[in-house]
């Protein structure tokens, strides 16, 4: 079944509630209609594609405006009213889905936490989906922009210990950032040409996924297979410092599952060089340590 027409039909049917209700005073305009639908299509997503890498997974969401101002790193449609306060209140108010934690932010401490949401199974038969192929169905669906600029801010908790505040900064395009977007793409429509996964038993697969739920080295996150290509993070406005390339399912995994994974179902072989930039350096100067 089409993931889009059946979140196509959820949007139709919160709205249908939402009218009823009566809560709104004024209808909404063609325009928010068109974001609430596409809204509901992109968490829909989100919370399918969670639950496929695990019953016990989480959906991660933002409660702050500011993530939501509209850039070529959001989401087109998404926005912070049409979101949070319509596409979410509506599916809570409805049964459809519930917050499994609260969001939270200690100044103090520099820390914090997003809201956490899960699924009931109303929401899961709703769209009836065969959760093994579901990845393979929303591949890339979260992409945006593959170039960014994110700055980076040292600061000290109230004890005194150190902390970075990661802030993605709007830029105007160069003839260097529209060529490394144009390189990026090329990379990214080959990966989507093909299929890369880990060759494990289910019950081996549910193993990993519930240790990565409860180890903060991999951001208590499960692995998702529709993360199939990259982009890449720069540090400065000159796009000089950084550029790695980030976002590809296989980098957050633990090391001992590499050599499981494969691509179009075969293996794949891991070619480990130490210490290569400083040899790489040696090799270039024509020098030796």
């Amino acid at each position: 079944m089409d993931i889009d027409q059946r979140a196509l039909d959820l949007a139709k049917h919160l709205l249908d509630i939402e009218s009823k209700s009566k809560i709104r005073k004024n209808k909404r305009r063609p325009s928010d209609i068109d974001k609430f639908i596409k809204s509901t299509q992109w968490l829909s997503k989100r919370i399918l594609s969670n639950y496929a890498a695990s019953k016990k997974a989480q959906t991660r969401l933002s409660r702050d405006k500011n993530s939501y101002k509209a850039s070529s790193h959001n989401a087109d449609g998404v926005t912070y009213d049409i979101l949070i306060l319509g596409v979410v209140n509506w599916l809570e108010i409805d049964g459809f889905i519930y917050t499994d934690k609260d969001a939270f932010f200690k100044k103090e401490e520099g820390r914090g936490e997003q809201t956490r949401i899960k699924p009931y199974s109303k929401f899961i038969e709703w769209f009836k989906e065969d959760l093994q192929t579901l990845h393979k169905k929303i591949i890339a669906f979260e992409d945006t922009n593959p170039i960014i600029y994110q700055q980076v801010t040292k600061k000290k908790n109230s004890k005194g210990k150190p902390f970075k505040v990661k802030k993605v900064i709007p830029y105007e395009d160069t003839h260097q950032t529209i060529e490394m977007r144009r390189n990026i793409n090329i990379i990214n429509d080959c990966l989507k040409r093909h299929w890369s996964d880990l060759e494990l038993t289910d019950v081996k697969w549910e193993e990993l996924q519930t240790s990565l739920l409860s180890d903060k080295k991999y951001d208590y996150s499960p692995i998702l297979l529709h993360k199939q290509t990259i982009k890449r993070i720069f540090n400065d406005k000159d796009f000089t410092k950084g550029g790695r390339f980030y976002g590809g399912w296989w980098q957050n995994i633990p090391s001992p599952y590499r050599a499981l994974i494969t691509i179009d179902g075969s293996r794949t072989n891991e070619f480990d060089f130490g210490r290569l930039h400083p040899t790489m350096m040696y090799a270039d100067a024509n020098a030796t340590c």
